[in-house]
């Protein structure tokens, strides 16, 4: 049975290892957050680059009409690429964060594990002890259960002859 110093050690282990399975996937989730963050910044600036370049060739070749339509058609196309690289971005990162948070509830859960197992021993030694305590009192049987008479097969039944109890 464990000693009441190395119950509560194992307490605060159990709640320790609960706190640092919760405290990484926010830590991570503040990572991916700033990844997130910046890759939007990063293609703001690309479109906004892309569409001032576009508008000044288009200001100073306003007549190359096939020219101008080539561009348009290509900047479009690198556009898509674009968007598909930040969807996928996007897919790669709520994947992480699914399997880091299932790993953490996973921790939490062991952690809890471990935190009831503890109530349990000092249950089970309060039910000892209090047996213990008991047992000079209260007489039992050897099999744990109170003692009883002896029960009978037939029973007198009152009022009646002894003709109908048979």
């Amino acid at each position: 049975m464990a000693t009441e110093k190395q119950t509560a050690t194992r307490v605060f282990d159990a709640l320790s290892e609960t706190s640092t399975a919760l405290m990484e996937p926010v830590k991570a989730g503040l990572d991916r957050t700033h990844r997130f963050a910046t890759a939007v910044v990063r293609e703001a600036e690309w479109v906004q680059q892309e569409t001032l370049g576009f508008g000044r060739r288009l200001a100073e070749e306003p007549g190359n009409v096939l020219g101008n339509a080539g561009t348009a058609v290509q900047k479009a196309g690198e556009a898509q690429d674009r968007a598909f690289e930040f969807v996928r971005l996007s897919i790669d990162e709520v994947a992480t964060a699914a399997r880091e948070a299932r790993t953490a509830f996973e921790k939490v859960a062991r952690a809890n594990l471990e935190l009831g197992q503890p109530a349990i021993e000092a249950v089970q030694g309060l039910v000892t002890r209090t047996r213990e305590a008991v047992r000079p009192i209260v007489p039992f049987g050897g099999d744990g259960a109170k003692e009883s008479a002896p029960a009978t097969s037939r029973t007198r039944r009152s009022g009646g002859s002894s003709e109908e109890a048979a």
